[in-house]
């Protein structure tokens, strides 16, 4: 039996560019390599055949193809169903298909070995981590071999004809093709337990999800839909087993950044998870059915919360707009926070500031003053005749990242002092030119890391933060 690795390549990096990177997902750096190259490097060391589906713009991929003297297909479309689709018609003398996405890179041989040899015994195989099944591999029985085939777009919630054809097969293609099925075992389940309803809500980086992916979990570990094809689902199974996560709702970060840190993914992404609770009673009920009438394309639904309540669900029918999530608290700022009678809490007098905009306060001298704060990310205030602007530069896109990603101590870190303050009095020069302030000022933790300032830079202090706090109560 011929089983081979179909690698898909034709992507748009649409997830990836959305959250601040820069050109293809593909072509990002790993350690020295691309991370397609890392991706074929794994697939090449399995022995299995490969081919791999790609456009004919992506130079990188073509080039690393004919490298390697691996059979490939172009085409024009950057749909994952057109890419299989075209994979099978290619690959007509294989019994059986690995899906491998060129963005994996993680993927070890004795994963594609291990699947292969089990396509040999069965016609459908489900890799399984820790108890967290992952995503079916299919072999070629003829009647599904027509389905998959006839695949000629990405996969859509509304879209009932290619998800069914794609279910007949027993083919699941990524969190979208499991999505539509999210809600019909937790209806089952809300009649006699509770359980818990996970949102994605948005991503940083290389996230494995997109935003309004759904996973659906019961108090003995299982569900429905997915988070991350396993990493968070391991982790987040855990946890709501233990007792965790009984508010109404929370919202939890997962990957860099995050306060579950521990679970790593690729390209230090993050992602926050909207999770809602749902009791065992007629308007948790109701409220998945809502939701489940949505996936299915009938009718279109709004869903509004303010942490820690429930969620409120308005139906609007006949709405073409795709899946949109709207926040409006600070991204770095604690959830729940916005609207916090701290002073009643406190049952004191309270002031609230930006840490940078404080420090910046402190370090004000007149004129035009931009204030970077160099600690754990990148702090910046500008200061104009004595009004503070907070802003949040390290946010901008720079490069492959943002201005952050080459600021912070993580990077410094990471690369070393010398590699990171050149990035420092580069970054600093920039914002010099754009902004041209009279003078700059560097402080937080890390400006003690810093030789040779240029003449309009001077070295601030994290003390400056304190007479900032004093000048702000006094005025």
């Amino acid at each position: 039996m011929n089983i081979g690795i179909l690698i898909l390549a034709a992507g748009k990096s649409e997830r990836f560019q959305s959250t601040g990177g820069r050109g293809s997902k593909l072509n990002h750096l790993l350690d020295k390599q691309t991370v397609f190259e890392k991706t074929l490097s794994n697939s090449m060391s399995s022995g299995l055949p490969l081919h791999v589906v790609t456009r004919a713009d992506n130079d990188g991929v073509i080039n690393n193809c004919l490298q390697f003297n691996i059979p490939f297909s172009v085409l024009n479309s950057y749909g994952l169903g057109e890419s299989i689709a075209v994979g099978v018609q290619n690959t007509p003398n294989w019994h059986g298909w690995l899906i491998q996405l060129g963005d994996m890179p993680y993927i070890p041989r004795e994963i594609f070995i291990r699947i292969a040899d089990e396509l040999k015994n069965y016609s459908l195989v489900r890799p399984v981590y820790k108890n967290i099944p992952g995503h079916p591999v299919e072999e070629n029985p003829s009647a599904s071999n027509t389905a998959i085939v006839s695949l000629t777009h990405d996969p859509r919630i509304d879209d009932l004809t290619l998800m069914e054809a794609v279910n007949t097969s027993a083919f699941y293609i990524g969190a979208m093709g499991s999505t539509r099925t999210s809600a019909k075992r937790p209806i089952r389940w809300i009649k006699v337990e509770p359980v818990w309803l996970c949102t994605v809500l948005n991503t940083y980086g290389s996230s494995p999800r997109s935003p309004g992916s759904l996973l659906v979990a019961k108090g003995d570990g299982s569900y429905t839909g997915s988070l991350s094809g396993g990493c968070i689902e391991e982790d987040f199974l855990q946890r709501i087993q233990q007792g965790h996560y009984l508010e109404n709702s929370q919202v939890v970060r997962y990957g860099q950044g995050g306060v579950e840190a521990k679970v790593n993914l690729p390209c230090e992404g993050s992602l926050d998870v909207l999770i809602e609770y749902l009791p065992c009673n007629e308007r948790s009920y109701q409220y998945l059915t809502q939701i489940q009438t949505a996936l299915l394309g009938y009718t279109a639904i709004i869903k509004k919360l303010t942490l820690p309540n429930m969620s409120e669900i308005t139906t609007i029918p006949n709405s073409q707009h795709p899946t949109q999530i709207e926040r409006n608290e600070p991204a770095n700022l604690g959830y729940g926070w916005v609207n916090f009678d701290l002073e009643s809490a406190f049952n004191c007098p309270v002031k609230i500031i930006n840490d940078a905009a404080m420090q910046a306060t402190g370090s004000y001298d007149g004129g035009k003053m931009l204030f970077l704060g160099l600690g754990t990310g990148l702090g910046s205030s500008l200061v104009v005749n004595n009004e503070v602007i907070s802003l949040e530069l390290g946010h901008l896109n720079y490069l492959d990242h943002n201005y952050e990603y080459f600021t912070c101590d993580a990077y410094r870190q990471k690369n070393g002092n010398k590699n990171w303050e050149d990035e420092v009095l580069n970054i600093t020069d920039d914002f010099y030119q754009v902004f041209m302030p009279d003078y700059i000022v560097l402080g937080g933790g890390n400006v003690v890391r810093l030789n040779n300032l240029p003449e309009y830079v001077r070295r601030g202090g994290n003390d400056k933060a304190f007479i900032g706090g004093m000048k702000m109560w006094n005025e």
